[in-house]
């Protein structure tokens, strides 16, 4: 549980960082 918790928290991460690098690119 804990760590699927973790790894979720990471895609989520993952997910913004993607995001945000792309509004600065863009």
């Amino acid at each position: 549980s804990s760590l699927i918790g973790t790894v979720a928290k990471v895609r989520i991460t993952r997910d913004a960082r993607n995001s945000l690098h792309g509004e600065l690119c863009a």
